[in-house]
Protein backbone atom coordinates (compact mmCIF):
# COMPACT_ATOMS: atom_id res chain seq x y z
CA UNK A 1 0.00 0.00 0.00
CA UNK A 2 1.34 3.47 -1.20
CA UNK A 3 0.56 6.49 0.87
CA UNK A 4 -1.08 9.35 -1.13
CA UNK A 5 -0.78 12.97 -0.57
CA UNK A 6 -2.36 16.39 -1.81
CA UNK A 7 -0.31 19.49 -1.83
CA UNK A 8 -2.10 22.92 -1.47
CA UNK A 9 -1.08 26.42 -1.25
CA UNK A 10 -4.27 28.32 0.73
CA UNK A 11 -7.90 26.80 -1.65
CA UNK A 12 -5.26 25.43 -5.30
CA UNK A 13 -4.43 21.98 -4.89
CA UNK A 14 -0.58 21.89 -6.10
CA UNK A 15 -0.37 18.33 -7.29
CA UNK A 16 -1.03 14.65 -5.43
CA UNK A 17 0.89 11.73 -5.38
CA UNK A 18 3.55 9.85 -3.04
CA UNK A 19 5.92 12.07 -0.71
CA UNK A 20 8.58 11.18 -3.31
CA UNK A 21 6.41 12.14 -6.39
CA UNK A 22 5.48 15.82 -4.84
CA UNK A 23 9.05 16.35 -3.42
CA UNK A 24 10.02 15.59 -7.07
CA UNK A 25 7.72 17.99 -8.73
CA UNK A 26 8.20 20.74 -6.47
CA UNK A 27 11.54 20.35 -5.97
CA UNK A 28 11.34 20.18 -2.07
CA UNK A 29 12.77 17.66 0.50
CA UNK A 30 10.21 14.94 2.08
CA UNK A 31 11.31 16.45 4.95
CA UNK A 32 10.04 20.11 4.01
CA UNK A 33 6.51 18.45 2.46
CA UNK A 34 5.84 16.36 6.04
CA UNK A 35 6.75 19.20 7.80
CA UNK A 36 4.12 21.40 6.13
CA UNK A 37 1.40 18.75 7.29
CA UNK A 38 1.86 19.10 11.39
CA UNK A 39 -0.30 21.27 13.74
CA UNK A 40 2.63 23.32 14.72
CA UNK A 41 3.34 24.60 11.29
CA UNK A 42 -0.57 25.43 10.84
CA UNK A 43 -0.60 27.50 13.55
CA UNK A 44 2.39 29.12 13.09
CA UNK A 45 1.26 30.09 9.37
CA UNK A 46 -1.77 32.17 8.17
CA UNK A 47 -3.51 29.51 5.99
CA UNK A 48 -4.28 31.67 2.87
CA UNK A 49 -0.66 31.82 1.66
CA UNK A 50 1.27 28.88 3.09
CA UNK A 51 1.58 25.50 1.96
CA UNK A 52 -0.93 22.21 3.51
CA UNK A 53 -0.11 18.59 3.13
CA UNK A 54 -3.33 16.88 3.65
CA UNK A 55 -2.94 12.85 3.39
CA UNK A 56 -5.76 11.60 1.00
CA UNK A 57 -5.42 7.73 1.84
CA UNK A 58 -3.94 4.30 0.33
CA UNK A 59 -3.81 3.77 -3.10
Amino acid sequence: MVKIYSLYRGEENLCDGTLEEIAELMQMKVKSLKYFGYPAYCKRTNEATSFRLVYIGEE
